[in-house]
């Protein structure tokens, strides 16, 4: 949150298994095994099929 109110917008890279962390991020690059797999917006990474999608519908599951 504090990094969004930043009257500059620096170049940060998040490192996180947690979709909830990431989910505002300009872009995601999915990684598996070292190679990437996917890279996109949270809302395109949620419909599409893939390790993403399963890790937040995981995480969705525990929040409920």
């Amino acid at each position: 949150r504090e990094i969004r109110n930043l009257s500059y917008k620096p170049t940060v890279f998040l490192v996180s298994q947690r979709t909830s962390s990431i989910q505002h991020a300009d872009q995601i690059i999915v990684l598996e095994d070292g190679r990437r797999t996917a890279l996109g917006k949270h809302s395109e990474l949620v419909n599409m099929p893939g390790v993403y999608q399963k890790f937040w519908r995981q995480q969705m599951e525990l929040k409920d």
